[in-house]
């Protein structure tokens, strides 16, 4: 949350609507290791990227803003590194997950207004949002 004000994309309502999170590297933890649902999970959670075949979370260390579709399903996800893994060389602070990107964040907005903001990520939209939205 600190980051997020600092970004100037903080608010109240936020990250209920948006669902934003943060990946903080417990998703290998709380995924069942001994059952066949979990393992089962876990072979989704790899081949949509989410998690590595080494055991880390993709998203590791980035809030995460997820992108929806038309139909309310998620599309992407766009994470910003806010923390920088030891073992991670010096790189680009934006993340998604592997494979074509798809979706526009905030989408539902578009058919609602004749004039539309483009940004570079959704962090930066999200701060356009957060100005425009009373607290």
């Amino acid at each position: 949350m600190a980051y997020l004000q600092g970004r100037g994309c903080f608010h109240p309502e936020a990250v209920k609507r948006f669902r934003l999170g943060y990946a903080n590297r417990t998703l290998g933890y709380r995924l069942p290791l001994q059952t066949a649902a979990g393992r089962r999970l876990r072979e989704q959670l790899q081949r949509i990227g989410l998690y590595r075949e080494s055991g880390h979370e993709h998203l590791s260390g980035c809030v995460v803003v997820p992108v929806f579709d038309e139909g309310g399903k998620v599309a992407e996800l766009y994470g910003r590194r806010i923390t920088k893994p030891k073992a991670l060389p010096e790189g680009s602070p934006h993340m998604y997950l592997p494979g074509p990107h798809a979706g526009v964040w905030n989408a539902a907005e578009l058919r609602h207004h004749r004039v539309w903001l483009l940004c570079e990520a959704a962090l930066d939209a999200l701060a356009l949002w957060c100005q425009a939205s009373p607290m």
